[in-house]
């Protein structure tokens, strides 16, 4: 499915098979990382077409692609499953583990955003989702980062979910991207950044950080 959703005939035609109701089941359930990173990646292949988007809110896509990315993103593997704290070395593997599957999942969640309103509305009321993705924004991966910066900029296009965005931290998250990284994570940080702070309270966070003056350099190299 990866490999044939390169091309638009292919892609429509598993789509008009159905074939986001099998991924998504892989992506809620499958014990194997590897399968489901490939899971992942065959869906945003799939959900780069308009009529997949909404098919893939309705057929459990969405939901686990959310449930991926709460999963995986930072902070959350560093505690085995036993419940003891990992080592730095085990840490770090453990990082490295989760950033393989939120790389794909990241970036299926935004092409779902870009071409569904529903999904854009679905992960603009979930604060463990929105949290995940600012957390994501800060894996230090620059196409990870990137495309969490862009799901967080469809987010931030309804001025309904802008509250919750400043509540998960999304100014400072963003900030730092478009201050240390280069490229389209910079540019989609940007973007993202420039939609949150049009709520007065994330405005004057970003005040508060030197925010502007880092935006203003980053203007310039334009």
């Amino acid at each position: 499915m990866m490999n044939l959703g390169l091309e638009d005939a292919h892609a429509e035609e598993l789509v008009a098979r159905g074939a986001l109701t099998p991924l998504a089941a892989v992506l809620a359930g499958c014990p194997w990382s590897s399968c489901a990173a490939r899971a992942a990646a065959a869906a945003a292949r799939l959900l780069r077409l308009p009529a997949a988007a909404a098919q893939g809110r309705e057929r459990g896509m969405l939901q686990a692609l959310l449930q991926l990315i709460v999963r995986n993103a930072p902070g959350g593997g560093q505690v085995a499953d036993g419940g003891e704290v990992l080592s730095g070395a085990a840490s770090a593997r453990a990082l490295e583990a989760s950033c393989e599957l939120l790389d794909p999942a990241v970036r299926a969640l935004a092409q779902g955003l870009r071409n569904d309103e529903g999904s854009v509305r679905v992960v603009g009321e979930d604060a463990a989702a929105l949290a995940a993705l600012v957390a994501t924004v800060r894996c230090g991966r620059e196409g990870t980062v990137g495309n969490a910066a862009l799901a967080l900029q469809m987010v931030g296009n309804n001025d309904d979910h802008l509250e919750r965005l400043g509540q998960a931290g999304a100014v400072p998250a963003l900030l730092d991207v478009v201050h240390h990284m280069r490229g389209p994570a910079q540019r989609n940080a940007a973007l993202a950044l420039a939609r949150v702070v049009k709520r007065p309270e994330n405005l004057a966070l970003l005040k508060a950080l030197h925010g502007l003056d880092i935006l203003n350099c980053y203007l310039k190299l334009k």
